[in-house]
């Protein structure tokens, strides 16, 4: 009797593939506050929540949000948030009926994650604020049902118990919690790789560890961007060295910088809660994301591509969904 020829092993070789890409690539979605609601679509996605939300916010005041919470939390959906002691004020304000906790360790509690039964994580650079998700330049990436969702709800909860994590390490890279020295350590080296450009969008930019392995890059022939909001030159020592060496712009007066990630040779993307500072790693409680994708790269580029024009033309406005 002769056994299965040589074609049908191929196949059985490219189904096993299929199968092991589809169980180890997240399922994940891009969002921009300059081109999508990011608040509807957040309520969009409690609407499915079956047992249980937890948050993670530097602050939480969006009340359509917090409305949507309330209801669920009255349907007998167990509801929990940590919330910086700092900004709690604004949360009673908006008056939750679920469970809000409030961090006031050394350090900020900075981290911005919304994991809905264990099965969604809404990940990225901004709060669960009206400027978060509305007016400020911000991304998020929303999976589901992967890896990324499961380590990001450990990280969640650790935050909540108020306990550290070691980074993870995933399919297409690495999740990160800080405070973390090793985690720093490969930021920084992740960026020292970089053979052919690197774009950056920084909120609050005061490393200079960073800005002289930016500097170098582009002395070494590396093309180096980067958007950086208006805070840095009242706040930042380092604001008037920001231009010298790289190319820096910043957007106009009526608009907000608040993302914090870094695109590396169209196929790395750096992005998370953390800003580029030395307390973002050494003291604060923050979530950081090293992903290995050109589709999410193309993304990210074409927002920072946008900001870069708007930058560049000066415009008195600019599009954010209502």
């Amino acid at each position: 009797m002769r056994g299965p020829g040589p074609r049908v092993f191929i196949y059985i070789i490219f189904f096993v593939f299929l199968v092991l890409l589809v169980s180890t690539t997240p399922a994940v979605e891009f969002l921009s506050t300059t081109e999508h609601n990011v608040a509807s679509k957040l309520v969009e996605l409690l609407d499915s929540t079956e047992e249980y939300v937890l948050i993670v916010s530097y602050s939480l005041d969006h009340q359509e949000v917090i409305d949507k919470l309330n209801d669920l939390f009255l349907s007998g959906v167990h509801v929990v948030a940590m919330i910086d002691a700092s900004s709690s004020g604004r949360t009673v304000l908006c008056r939750p009926l679920f469970e809000v906790r409030a961090d006031s360790s050394d350090g900020l509690m900075h981290a911005k994650l919304v994991i809905i039964d264990g099965r969604i994580c809404v990940f990225g650079t901004g709060n669960i604020t009206q400027s978060g998700l509305h007016r400020d330049s911000n991304t998020f990436l929303v999976f589901e049902n992967c890896d990324h969702v499961s380590v990001l709800e450990d990280y969640a909860l650790a935050i909540l118990e108020g306990r550290s994590l070691e980074m993870q390490k995933l399919p297409n890279g690495i999740l990160i919690m800080t405070p973390s020295e090793k985690g720093r350590q490969l930021f920084l080296n992740t960026i020292l790789k970089a053979k052919e450009e690197i774009c950056f969008l920084s909120y609050a930019f005061t490393d200079t560890e960073l800005l002289a392995l930016l500097k170098y890059k582009s002395a070494m022939g590396v093309s180096v961007r980067g958007i950086v909001d208006h805070w840095n030159n009242d706040f930042s020592a380092i604001a008037r060295y920001l231009n010298t060496g790289i190319v820096v712009t910043f957007p106009p007066d009526n608009m907000r910088i608040h993302d914090k990630t870094i695109i590396i040779d169209g196929k790395t993307v750096i992005t998370g809660s953390a800003n580029h500072s030395f307390n973002a790693w050494q003291k604060n409680r923050e979530v950081v994301a090293i992903i290995e994708s050109a589709d999410l790269a193309e993304k990210y580029l074409a927002h920072f591509a946008y900001l870069w024009e708007v930058a560049d033309y000066g415009l008195e406005s600019w599009s954010c969904p209502d």
